[in-house]
């Protein structure tokens, strides 16, 4: 499953802020170097070591 994920998907996972989630997008997005709403659940799965 490489389903896209948005800011409101961050936030729903990590339950945080709008601030935070932009945050953890960014730095996510820096970490492989793409274009906003290219980030997908295995990126945060590998990131944060969390189920989705």
């Amino acid at each position: 499953m490489n389903e896209r994920i948005t800011n409101i998907g961050i936030r729903k996972i990590f339950e945080c802020s709008k601030l935070t989630a932009l945050k953890i997008m960014k730095r996510i997005l820096k970490e492989k170097n793409l274009t906003k709403g290219k980030i997908s659940k295995n990126d945060i799965k590998k990131r944060f070591y969390i189920d989705i």
